[in-house]
């Protein structure tokens, strides 16, 4: 299994576990979505940053440091676009999702600007946890990957 492959779908795992954190603690209408959204934008930012910092499985491990960080933090404003997106697209279509408050989402227009604002507290609560998880995801593809090309030769 490629490595940057790997690094996204333990991101992804990872990511319904805090999706499932956010839904129970969150006061309000609408965080189930989060359940839904951090997996995806889990996967799709570490599966990028890793594919494209380290690079065919060439551990360097100043790029691995970079991945971890950028992938902790980015996938939060990821998941928010992603968010805004689903949720839009719902409201029009049957009107089921609605904000927090109960009144119409931000569309992904409106969360360009306003994810920024959205990432910076979803940070300063989730993360130290999502951090955790990118770093847990880079120590297991890296020993994974090492393992797996010491049996191959």
């Amino acid at each position: 299994m490629k490595s940057y492959l790997l690094f996204g779908i333990l991101n992804s795992i990872f990511g319904i576990f805090i999706g499932i954190i956010v839904y129970l603690l969150s006061i309000g209408d609408g965080y189930e979505i989060f359940i839904v959204t951090l997996p995806i934008s889990n996967f799709i930012i570490s599966f990028f940053l890793w594919k494209i910092i380290v690079r065919k499985d060439n551990f360097n491990i100043f790029k691995i440091i970079i991945v971890t960080l950028l992938s902790g933090t980015l996938n939060h404003y990821f998941c928010f676009i992603i968010d805004s997106i689903i949720a839009t697209l719902g409201f029009y279509i049957n009107g089921s999702f609605v904000d927090s408050l109960g009144g119409r989402p931000a569309n992904p227009f409106e969360m360009l600007t306003g994810g920024l604002y959205l990432s910076f507290f979803s940070l300063l609560l989730f993360g130290w946890l999502t951090l955790l998880m990118s770093i847990i995801s880079a120590i297991f593809t890296y020993l994974f990957s090492k393992f797996s090309s010491k049996i191959k030769s």
